[in-house]
Order: C-alpha cells, then structure tokens, then sequence
C-alpha cells in the first residue's frame, strides 16, 4: 500500500510516513512516494495554479491521490524538467537512484517506478515533449520505446501537438559518416534536426564522390527518394521520426524519374506517389510516361502520357498539389518555351487544353513551384542586360461566367540577385515558405537566406541565419531537384 501525509504535508515538502524528501536544490523540492520495491518521485514546488488543483480534488483514497498527482506533474513543466536530467545523463541529486546507472542504462529503481504507472498516464508524460527528446527516450528502455511505439501514444501526441513542427529550407548532410538532415522551424525560431537516418539500408547512403544525386518529397511527415546509383529506379518512402522505412515495387516501365510528387491522405494514412518523365537518353518513349504508386493496393499504375515534346520534363523537381491537381514546369514545344503543366490525380490525365506560357521563361535561369498554404508562387532568376534578378510571382485563378478558370501572375517580389552568376551545376538560390504570406529566398550553399513578405509587395523582412557549425555541418549533399518544400516531422505518419 502506499502512504502519504496529509495535504499541507504534500504541497509544503515535509517529511512522512514511508516516504521523503529531496531538497538538496532550492526551489526543486522533490516528494518520493514508496511502493513495495520501488520508488518515484515528483516535484512538490508547485505554483498557485498548481496548489489550487490539487486543493480541488477529493483525496479519499491512495488511487485518487496517485492520478490527481500524476495529472498535476504532466501539466507542469517540473516533471518535464525531470525528464530532461534524464536525457541530459545527469545523475540524481540524492537516492534513492531514480535516473541512470553508470554505463548509461536506467536504475531498476527508476524502471520499477515507470512500469507502476498505468498505461495512459506513461503516454501523457511523454506526448508533449519535443520530437527530438522523444526520439531520444525510444532508446532508453525497451518499456519506453514500447510506449512510444503504440498506436494510442501516436494519436495522443498528434493530438497535444496540434501545431505539429514545420521545418523548411531542408538540407542533407553526412557527419562522421552518419546521414543527417536539417531545417529551420520558423515558429521556434531555430535549425532542427531530424533524428539521423541510419535506420536506412546502406544502400540508400550517398556517394560523397558525387556532387549531387537522389530524386527528393515529403509530405506529412513521409519522406520519399529515389536512391538509384545505376539507370533503373529504386524508390524508398520512410519516416524519420518513427524510423520506419519501405522499398517500392520496381516502376511498371524501369527509369529514373524527372518528376515526383508525395500525396498524403491524412484521414486514410495512405499515400500516393507520381512520377513523370525519364532521365535517360534514347527513352523517347518513356520521357512521356506518367506513373501512379497506391499504398492501399501496393502497386503501380500507369496513366495518361505528358503532352508536349519528348523530354518535356527537363527539369528535375518534386511540383506542388492543389485541389486535386498537380503543377509542374516543363518545355511546351521545341522553342524552348517553358510552361505550366496541370495533371488531374483522380482521372489520371495531364489536361492537355490547360497549360501556361511562362512569359520569361527563355531569359531565366531558375524556374520553380512554390507552395505556402493555400497559394502557389512561381520563383524565377532572370537575367536581363547584364542584370540578374529573383522574382516571385503569385499564380491567381481568374474564373470566367462559363465557369472556366484562366491562369495569370502577379509578381509580388522583385530584387536584385546577391553574389555572381548562377551555378552551372545546381542552383545556388532556392525559394522555400517560411510562414504564412512569407517566402525566403534561400542559399543552398551556405544556408542562408531572406525572408520577404509577399503579401505587402515582397517587403524585405528579416534574414534567415545559417545554422551553427556544430552539429549542423559535414559533407554537403544536394538532391537533384530544388527542396522547395517543407517537412513536417509526425509519429503517426505511417509508410
């Protein structure tokens, strides 16, 4: 059984009846409760708020005083700050030992007294932490992993975490032989990274004799790449939080893809892959090709054929999805006039009576999609009379009486290019939301960029700092199409 002192006893830190305390730290006064062969502990400095709850419940019998305890310490941040000790390998101020043993492992004490709590309290505990710190307990113990790892632990942290980590401006890099991946969380204000993605088969590691490889999407926490070193596709969708990774069934016709896109149906936990186009030369035939990947029936289906010329699709990139339709650039015909392509996911046609002339698009260098929220933005660097410029234009729908919708750009940010004239190889600046009504325009090389708020005629905001040195840099990797995306890291994200 367990015992406890009265109340007043509780909230003020005093010594009781089976039971002590920790007050080694002032203002980190700690209440240990003991059950037969176990110990846990929880902080007693509580706040107005706090002691006014507690002071709420009904304190009847041991099992009320545990739940209303334990619903205190996940509402409050002294439980959370426990937990960091813990993953910080701190050791405990004073015993009994509730953290970690020497060579890293949590005590017998300390697992004694997680395995006591219920199920669904272990899962609040751990819902709200950041991705990174629970990544870290998943590797704790297997009690912790098997908690983080259940279905209901899933649905509870999407649920706390509502406003669920966006990171942009995404970039790959190898540290002492370990894949990392980074990007800025705009919200917070800060470079994340994503746990590292050893998790994957060697083979999907990169070549550091290459400058560049790997066709790249995301969606909704999913990762999606083609890591094939030879010509025949080789495609892998994963999730780095879970670490849970799949190899696609080989394409219906054997290539490597100019274009590919992510669809994610959130209420299904389904996705869907859309590849276009061929790489490889002497591929006439299928530079037109267009294929469709179901993960509820596992298989490829090929659709309609792109319009166009032979090897429309020039430019490796991922395209964005709105309403139903996915947007691409591509050649038009053999002037090498580039335009807007639209592909209907459900009917599987490209529209062939529905495509954009892109005015300027002989005179520029860099042409991409952008999506932020709802919207969807054409970044261009242009270079006219000696003068290289970054513009961004928004695509607006004009709907017609028949109901028909025409496509026309509003350009919403003109500025003049900073540095020399663009890379031959890979392109030196990307676009990439940053948040709502803001685009940066982003140096790929040193990760740095410029923030513009393009709702007030791309206003010059802020600069986006490169990431710090440590743990954020190593051997650079680029994906051969611009990451103009964002990735959005979920647990419940399922490959």
């Amino acid at each position: 059984m367990w015992s406890f002192s009265e109340q007043g006893d509780l909230m003020n830190g005093k010594e009781f009846r089976n039971g002590y305390t920790d007050s080694a730290s002032p203002g980190m006064t700690s209440v240990w409760w003991k059950s037969p062969g176990s110990y846990l502990s929880l902080p007693a400095s509580l706040d107005a708020t706090g002691q006014s709850i507690l002071q709420g419940f009904q304190w009847e019998d041991a099992d009320h005083i545990i739940y209303a305890s334990f619903f205190f310490a996940v509402t409050s941040w002294m439980l959370v700050s426990r937990l960091a000790r813990l993953l910080a390998w701190e050791q405990p101020r004073t015993k009994p030992d509730c953290s970690l043993t020497p060579d890293g492992t949590p005590s017998s004490d300390f697992r004694a007294g997680w395995n006591f709590l219920p199920q669904d309290i272990q899962e609040r505990v751990i819902a709200g932490l950041p991705y990174e710190n629970v990544h870290q307990l998943k590797v704790v113990s297997k009690q912790m992993r098997e908690c983080i790892e259940r279905d209901s632990f899933l649905s509870l942290h999407n649920a706390l975490n509502s406003k669920n980590a966006t990171l942009t401006a995404p970039y790959f890099f190898i540290n002492d032989g370990v894949w990392q991946c980074a990007g800025y969380d705009s919200s917070l204000q800060k470079w994340r990274r994503l746990p590292p993605l050893t998790f994957l088969p060697e083979y999907c590691k990169p070549d550091l004799d290459l400058f560049k490889e790997y066709l790249v999407c995301s969606k909704d926490g999913i990762i999606c790449m083609n890591v094939s070193k030879s010509t025949e596709d080789k495609l892998v969708v994963f999730n780095p939080l879970s670490g849970k990774w799949k190899k696609l069934p080989p394409l219906n016709h054997r290539r490597n893809p100019v274009l590919m896109h992510l669809v994610v149906d959130a209420s299904t936990q389904s996705y869907q892959v859309i590849v276009a186009g061929s790489s490889r030369s002497g591929d006439e035939r299928l530079s037109r090709a267009t294929e469709v990947f179901d993960s509820r029936t596992g298989k490829w289906k090929r659709t309609g054929d792109l319009p166009g010329p032979d090897y429309a699709l020039n430019d490796y990139q991922s395209g964005v999805f709105k309403d139903g339709s996915l947007y691409c650039i591509a050649f038009l015909d053999h002037e090498e006039r580039r335009g807007i392509l639209r592909y209907n996911l459900n009917k599987g046609i490209w529209l062939k009576n529905w495509t954009y002339p892109i005015p300027f698009s002989t005179n520029s260098t860099i042409l991409h999609l952008v999506q932020n929220w709802e919207e969807i933005y054409l970044f261009s660097e242009q270079e006219n009379e000696h003068r290289v410029e970054h513009c961004i234009d928004k695509l607006e729908w004009d709907i017609h009486g028949n109901g028909e919708a025409s496509l026309s750009l509003n350009n919403v940010m003109r500025a003049k290019k900073m540095g020399g004239r663009s890379l031959e190889i890979y392109p030196e600046h990307t676009c990439v939301p940053y948040s709502k009504h803001q685009l940066c325009v982003f140096n790929t090389i040193d990760h740095s960029g410029v923030v513009y708020d393009v709702k007030n005629h791309g206003q010059s905001e802020v600069n986006l700092q490169a990431p710090p040195a440590k743990g954020f840099s190593g051997e650079c990797f680029f994906s051969l199409n611009p990451l103009s995306f964002t990735i959005e890291p979920r647990f419940r994200s399922k490959v």
